[in-house]
C-alpha cells in the first residue's frame, strides 16, 4: 500500500492530503468547538435559573408563613423574566399548592401537576424554602432546553456550511502550491539533463531561460569562476603567511608570561620580552641551563625542565623560586612538533599563590576555631560547618533543627535588621546534641557580593559558660552576699576610680541606729532581711549612678557625685530608713547616723583617711541624738 502511495505522482501527493488534512482538522475542530459551546450554554442556563430561583425562593418565605397566595404568584411573577422558564409552582410544606404560573407554548400542556411537552426537552428544578431549620415549602421550576437545541442546529448548519468552504479552499490551495512548486521542478530537471549532454564540455554552462533554473546555473558559472580566481590568491596567501608569523611573534612579545623557545643542544634561540625582564642574564649567556640556575632554584625543578628540553618530553608545573626573591614561577616545558626545539612558559603565580595561602589559613582558622560557626545559604540550609559546630549539633541539614528556646527564636524582625545592619548579635541557651544547655553568644552575619546581594550568612556561636562562672566568681567577690551591695574591697577601688577621673565626691558613712537590739529581740533572720530592705532603701534614696556599699555589720558607705543637692540626698535618705519596717509581723523601727566628708578631685588625701574622717564624722552624728547627719571638715 505504501508503495502504491509512493508511486503517485507529485501533484497527488500533494493536493490530496492537502485536502483531506484541511478538511479533516477543520471538521474535528468544529465539532469540538459545539460540543464545548452546547456543555457551557447549557451549564449557564443552569446556574442562571439556579440563581434565579433561589433569590425568588428566598423572597416565598412570608407567602408561605402567612399563606398569602397573592403575595406569592407576584412573586413567582419574577421568574417571567427569563424566557426559558415555562412554569413554576409553590407547594407549602404540607404539598399543597399555593401559587403558580404558566406561560406554556404550542404543543405543551400542565397535565398531573408538571408539564408536558411534544416536541420541547424541558428539565424540572426544585428548590427548598427554608427558614432557618424548618422547611415552609419547594419552588418547583420547569426549564424549556428550546432555544438552546436550536443554536445547537445553528452552529451544526455553520460547521457544515464552513467545512464545505475551507474544503474547496483547500483544493484550490493545493493546486496552487502545485503550479508553484511542482512546475518548476520539472523545469530544473529539463535543464539539469541539457546540463549533463550539452554543457559538460563546456567551461560556462549555458542559461537556457531566466527561472530559478537560470539562476542556480549562473551561480554555478559564477562559483567556477570565483575558484580560479581562489587559484591566483592562493600564491598571495603564501606570501601572507610570513607576515602572519611575524604577527604571532608580536603576540608573543605583549604577553604576561615568559616564552622561551630552546634547542635539544639548550640554545634559546627566541625570548619573548617578559622572559628577558625576569632573566636578566640572556644578554650575557643563552645557554637555557645555565640562564635558569643563575635565577632560580630548587635544583631539582631545573634539572626536570633540561631533562625535557634535552628529551622532547612534555613538563607540566614545575614550581621554581626566584633567588633573593619571594617571587614564585610555575614553569611547563612542550615540544614543537615542528622542529625539534621546546617552548618553556614560566608564570608568576606568586599572587594566587599568596591568595591560596590566605584562603587555606582561613580554612585552617574557620575549622579549628574553638566557636561553633555554620555557613548558611539564602534559604537557610547548611552550605558548611566547622568541627566545633558538627560536635555540637551533629549532622544537620537546616538551621531550624539548632534546638533553641522558644524566646530565642529568630524573628522576622530580626532577619531585616540582618539585612539592613549585615549583623545582629544576641544571647540565646542552646541544647547541644548531648543533651547539655549552654549558654551563647549568637554572631548572625550577612555575606554579602560586591553588587550588595546576600550570597550566605555566617553564624558564629561561642559558649558562654566559662565566662559567665568568671562574671559570677568576680560577681561573689566584689559583692556583699547578704544584701547584694559593692563590698568594701570594690567600694575603695570605685571611689578611686572616680577621684582619679577627676570627680569631686562626697563619702557617706552610715550606720544604723537601734539595730542590735532588733537583731537580739527578734532574732538574725529579722535582721538579716532587715539589712537587705535597707539596702534597697539606700539604692532608692541614692541618686542614680552613686556608689551603694555595705562595708560590715550594719555599716554602709555611699559614694555621691557633686551635683549641688546634697542637703537633699541626705534628707530623703534619713526620711527612707526612719521608716517603720514590718517583716513577719514584727515591727521594726531603725534610723541612721551619717557622716560625710568632700574629697574634691584635686585632693591629695589617701581614701583610707577619708573613709577614717567620714566613720568618724559619724559618730559625731550619734553623739548629737542620731537619726541625723554630721559634716564634717575637708580633710
Amino acid at each position: 500500500m505504501l508503495t502504491r502511495i509512493a508511486s503517485l505522482p507529485l501533484r497527488y501527493k500533494m493536493i490530496l492530503p492537502t485536502w483531506l488534512i484541511s478538511t479533516f482538522l477543520v471538521f474535528i475542530v468544529g465539532v469540538g468547538t459545539i460540543l464545548i459551546l452546547t456543555h457551557y450554554q447549557k451549564k449557564a442556563l443552569d446556574t442562571r435559573v439556579t440563581i434565579l430561583t433561589q433569590g425568588v425562593a428566598n423572597t416565598l418565605q412570608a407567602a408561605l408563613m402567612f399563606d398569602d397566595n397573592l403575595s406569592a404568584e407576584q412573586q413567582l411573577s419574577n421568574l417571567s423574566f427569563d424566557p426559558d422558564i415555562l412554569a413554576a409552582v409553590v407547594d407549602d410544606a404540607e404539598v399543597a399548592e399555593l401559587a403558580k404560573i404558566l406561560r406554556l407554548p404550542a404543543g405543551c400542556r400542565w397535565q398531573f401537576e408538571t408539564v408536558l411537552c411534544d416536541d420541547i426537552v424541558i428539565e424540572r428544578q426544585a428548590q427548598s424554602i427554608r427558614l432557618g431549620e424548618e422547611n415552609l415549602g419547594e419552588l418547583r421550576v420547569w426549564v424549556s432546553h428550546e432555544r438552546l437545541m436550536l443554536e445547537q442546529r445553528q452552529m451544526w448548519i455553520v460547521l457544515f456550511s464552513t467545512s464545505l468552504f475551507l474544503s474547496l479552499f483547500a483544493w484550490r490551495f493545493a493546486k496552487v502550491m502545485h503550479s508553484l512548486i511542482v512546475m518548476p521542478l520539472n523545469s530544473l530537471h529539463q535543464s539539469m539533463q541539457q546540463v549533463i549532454e550539452e554543457g559538460i564540455r563546456q567551461r560556462e554552462l549555458p542559461v537556457s531561460q531566466n527561472d530559478e533554473l537560470g539562476k542556480l546555473t549562473n551561480c554555478f558559472n559564477v562559483m567556477v569562476a570565483s575558484l580560479v580566481e581562489r587559484e591566483r590568491e592562493l600564491s598571495k596567501a603564501l606570501e601572507q603567511l610570513e607576515g602572519k608569523n611575524r604577527y604571532i611573534i608580536r603576540a608573543l612579545d605583549v604577553m604576561e608570561k615568559g616564552i622561551l623557545v630552546v634547542s635539544p643542544s639548550l640554545d634559546v634561540i627566541y625570548s619573548n620580552p617578559f622572559a628577558d625582564n625576569q632573566i636578566q642574564n640572556l644578554k650575557m649567556s643563552r645557554d637555557a641551563r645555565t640562564l635558569l640556575e643563575s635565577r632560580f632554584n630548587p635544583r631539582v625543578g631545573i634539572e626536570n625542565i633540561v631533562s625535557a628540553i634535552t628529551n622532547q618530553n612534555i613538563v607540566e608545573s614545575v614550581e621554581l623560586h626566584q633567588h633573593q626573591s619571594d617571587r614564585r614561577y610555575m614553569v611547563s616545558c612542550h615540544p614543537l612538533e615542528s622542529e625539534a626545539h621546546a617552548l618553556v612558559q614560566f608564570e608568576d603565580f606568586t599572587d594566587r599563590y599568596v591568595s591560596e595561602q590566605r584562603r587555606s589559613l582561613i580554612e585552617l582558622v574557620f575549622e579549628q576555631n574553638m566557636d561553633a560557626m555554620l555557613v548558611l545559604d539564602r534559604h537557610g540550609m547548611v552550605s558548611m560547618m566547622n568541627t566545633s559546630a558538627g560536635n555540637w549539633f551533629g549532622s544537620i541539614q537546616s538551621f531550624t533543627e539548632i534546638r533553641l528556646q522558644n524566646k530565642d527564636r529568630i524573628s522576622r524582625n530580626d532577619i531585616k535588621r540582618l539585612l539592613i545592619k549585615e549583623r545582629i548579635e544576641n544571647h540565646i541557651d542552646i541544647d547541644l546534641l548531648s543533651g547539655r544547655r549552654i549558654p551563647c553568644h549568637v554572631q548572625v552575619r550577612a555575606l554579602k557580593s560586591q553588587k550588595g546581594r546576600v550570597e550566605a550568612i555566617l553564624v558564629t556561636l561561642r559558649d558562654l559558660t566559662h565566662e559567665q562562672e568568671l562574671q559570677r566568681l568576680n560577681y561573689q567577690v566584689s559583692h556583699d552576699v547578704l544584701t547584694g551591695l559593692s563590698n568594701r574591697t570594690a567600694a575603695l577601688q570605685i571611689l578611686k576610680e572616680k577621684h582619679m577621673a577627676h570627680r569631686d565626691q562626697w563619702v557617706l558613712f552610715i550606720d544604723l541606729d537601734g539595730f542590735k537590739a532588733i537583731n537580739d529581740k527578734f532574732g538574725h533572720a529579722t535582721g538579716d532581711e532587715l539589712l537587705r530592705i535597707v539596702a534597697n532603701r539606700l539604692k532608692e534614696g541614692a541618686p542614680t549612678y552613686s556608689l551603694v556599699s555595705r562595708l560590715s555589720g550594719d555599716e554602709f558607705l555611699i559614694g555621691l557625685e557633686e551635683d549641688g543637692k546634697l542637703d537633699i540626698h541626705l534628707e530623703r535618705l534619713l526620711y527612707l530608713l526612719k521608716t517603720p519596717i514590718v517583716i513577719d509581723g514584727h515591727h521594726c523601727h531603725v534610723s541612721a547616723s551619717i557622716g560625710v566628708v568632700a574629697w574634691k578631685k584635686e585632693s591629695k588625701t589617701p581614701l583610707t583617711l577619708v573613709v577614717t574622717a567620714a566613720d568618724q564624722a559619724m559618730y559625731q552624728a550619734k553623739r548629737a541624738g542620731k537619726n541625723q547627719f554630721y559634716l564634717a571638715k575637708e580633710v
